[in-house]
This record gives C-alpha cells, structure tokens and sequence, in this order.
C-alpha cells in the first residue's frame, strides 16, 4: 500500500471518529458567591446571590458553588446536582426573606431522583413573618431528590413571633400531605429554635441518615408539643440510621382543659415504614431533658 493511501485512509477514520465521539462533559467548575454588600471576602466572585450561582451551574451536574461571608437573603432552589458550600473559615448567612413563596423553605432540594446536592457549612435561619405558616422549612427535600446535609447551622425556623402553628421544621425530607419523596444524609448540624420540629422524614418512599446532629428544642412551653426527631407515615429511618444525635429541649405544658393533650418528644416514629421500629429503639443518642425522650406509634 502506498504512502498516499496509507495517509488518505488514516485521515478518513480520524474524521469518523472525531463525528460519531459522543461530546466531552465540561469540566466541575467553582462559582464564587460574595455579599454584594462588601464583596470584599472573595476577590473576583461572579455572583451576589446563591440563586444567580444555581442558575448558572452545570445542568449535568457536578459544579461547586463557594459561598462567602455574608448575608444572603433569598429563597434557594436547587434542581441540579451540586455541591452548596460555605467558605473555609468563614459562615454565610441563608435568611429567610420575609415573605416566602410555597413550599416556604429557605433552601429546596428539587427536580427528580436525578438530583443529588451536598449542603455544607453554611447557617440557614429564619424568623418567619408574622402571621401562622409564614416559614416552612429551612431546608426541604422532596420529588425524590437526595441531600448530604452537613456540618450546618440551622435557627430560628419559626414564625414571628414563636407561635402554636404546626409550621417551622429545620430539615424536613419528603411529606405526605404534598404526596412527595425525598431521601438525605444528614450529619454533624446544630438544630435550634425551630417552631415544630429539628429534623422530619416524611411518606413512604423518604428516608434518612440522621447522624451526630445536636437537636435542641425551646424547652419547656405552653405553646406548641415539639419533636426534635420525627420519623412519619412510611418513611424509613431503622435504629441503625438513627444515631449519636443529642436531641434535648422538646418539653410541653399542656395546662388547657379545652386544648387535646399532646406530648413533646425526643424521637418520634410515627407509622414508620418498617414494622421492627415497634421493638426497643437501641441507639447512641443522648437524649435529655424531653418530655418523651423516644415515642413509637406503630
């Protein structure tokens, strides 16, 4: 075979394989989120809010939004895997505008089963607004979408002022009552001033990791039956995923002759997902100063 036809041949199949090559997914790249107060603790970011930041990212996943020192007060969606961080050193403020939209959460994880989003290092706070469901969640999980949650500040997820409506849930994952499915790891967090609840997994198809987590209620009040864990309505969380939590401060005085009697609990499984949650909850968490440290409705 000549050189000529050698050449040409080889060109042909460079070419056919540079055609029928599926595209190379771009690059993980790192957007930058700076408090358009200052933008003085990341030179060079690109966004003033985290919502910009999500727009931009990667639809196929994979992106890192860094977010720096600041006050951030906008609702977060995210329907894309990515991880959600705050800076090293630093802590980031999510707060709750004051008026919400549905499904009131600060940050919704979202889209489909699909999406997987790390939440890291950030604060998440509220107050609500002033009337009953002003503020929802701080972070929600649902349409069967996964979360890493970790190493969070989650507080003050109430309304203004602290109030007896069955709103304000730090973490909640999945819900029965929107027919909506999440599943999440959630570890090492602080948990504190929620209104209802610390953390809730919710409906049959949700479950949880729920690990090293400090879940601290208002204490003893008049007010409202807090749960600092639950575990509701099909949602699966075995003992085994259930551990070394410190869940203390969920404490109810139900001194009115006409209000129903409630209980505030420590852990709750509320027709839970597996039929063993009825039998003993053996477990690491430190659980104090509750009215009912664990209470297992089957």
């Amino acid at each position: 075979m000549s050189k000529a036809v050698r050449s040409v041949i080889i060109f042909f199949l460079v070419a056919v394989l540079t055609v029928s090559a599926p595209p190379l997914r771009a690059m993980a790249m790192t957007l930058t989120v700076d408090d358009p107060s200052d933008g003085v603790q990341c030179a060079g970011a690109t966004f003033t809010t985290i919502s910009a930041a999500v727009l931009a990212a990667n639809p196929l996943g994979g992106d890192l939004i860094l977010v720096c020192d600041g006050l951030y007060t906008e609702q977060v969606t995210i329907n894309k895997s990515l991880t959600l961080q705050g800076a090293a050193g630093q802590t980031p403020t999510v707060q709750a505008p004051a008026a919400m939209v549905v499904p009131k959460s600060i940050i919704t994880v979202t889209g489909s089963a699909l999406v997987s989003v790390i939440i890291d290092n950030l604060i998440i706070s509220g107050p609500g607004g002033t009337i009953c469901d002003s503020l929802r969640s701080g972070i929600r999980v649902d349409s069967g979408a996964t979360a890493t949650i970790t190493h969070n500040l989650i507080t003050d997820i109430h309304d203004t002022p602290f109030g007896g409506c069955q709103n304000g849930i730090g973490i909640i994952v999945g819900s029965q009552s929107d027919a909506t499915t999440g599943m999440a790891t959630i570890d090492d967090n602080i948990l504190q001033g929620y209104q209802k609840g610390g953390i809730v997994v919710d409906y049959t198809g949700s479950s949880a990791v729920i690990t090293n987590n400090v879940v601290t209620g208002v204490g003893r009040t008049e007010i409202i039956a807090q749960n600092g864990v639950q575990v509701s309505r099909g949602a699966m969380v075995p003992p085994s995923n259930l551990q070394n939590n410190t869940i203390t401060g969920n404490f109810y005085l139900n001194r009115s002759a006409s209000t129903t009697p409630a209980f505030a609990t420590g852990i709750l499984y509320f027709q839970a997902g597996d039929a063993s949650f009825a039998g003993p909850l053996n477990s690491g968490n430190k659980l104090r100063h509750n009215q009912v440290n664990v209470s297992i409705i089957p």
